[in-house]
């Protein structure tokens, strides 16, 4: 059986890495549209979809953590799941 233990800690952790992924996708996508206005453009729309498609993945994983860690520092709690 797996189980997945999230404190404030861990929480914590995961919500600075997932912003930072977040952080890289938004710089991905102004390459991109900066690309696009100065020369022919090297990325490909489908590649410039797939990174939308991961920012606004990433904005709602970073969204959830965080309210996820409001939840946990204004209770003191723990979640477990199995």
């Amino acid at each position: 059986m797996k189980m997945m233990i999230f404190t404030v800690e861990n929480v914590r952790e995961l919500l600075l890495r997932e912003a930072k992924t977040l952080k890289e996708a938004e710089e991905l996508l102004q390459f991109a549209d900066d690309d696009d206005e100065v020369s022919e453009g090297r990325f490909d729309d489908d590649l410039i979809e797939e990174i939308r498609a991961r920012e606004r993945l990433q904005w709602r994983i970073v969204q959830g953590l965080r309210d996820l860690l409001i939840f946990l520092e204004k209770f003191d709690a723990v979640v477990v799941i199995v």
